[in-house]
């Protein structure tokens, strides 16, 4: 992910510092991440996604998604399952609060994994 992020700022032409202060993050953020010593979390998974204009897949598994129609919620049937989660039940959610919550599931799998 990391990889990407920096593949991200160089393509842009900004610097991780200006990253960083953009999005509200410490400035070792950054240094701290390529040196394994800690990894985004599902929050700055998010921002750094918003910032750059990509999704948080792509950031996750280098996957670019085809665009999304905005009236259809496009489900990974991998998360189906944390769709009533996410939904507090009644099934109505947002594209946008899915992808947040299949986000963070994708992260969590990643961390255990590593383990």
């Amino acid at each position: 992910m990391i990889e990407r992020i920096l593949q991200l700022i160089e393509e842009r032409g900004i610097t991780a510092y200006k990253l960083t202060t953009d999005l509200g993050f410490s400035s070792s953020s950054i240094s701290e991440w390529k040196k394994g010593r800690s990894s985004p979390k599902a929050d700055a998974i998010i921002k750094i996604a918003g910032y750059f204009d990509v999704t948080t897949d792509y950031l996750l598994t280098g996957t670019k998604q085809a665009a999304k129609r905005e009236t259809e919620l496009i489900i990974d049937p991998e998360f189906e399952d944390f769709l009533v989660a996410a939904s507090g039940g009644d099934g109505e959610i947002t594209q946008e609060a899915y992808d947040e919550v299949a986000a963070y599931v994708k992260l969590m799998k990643a961390r255990l994994s590593n383990k």
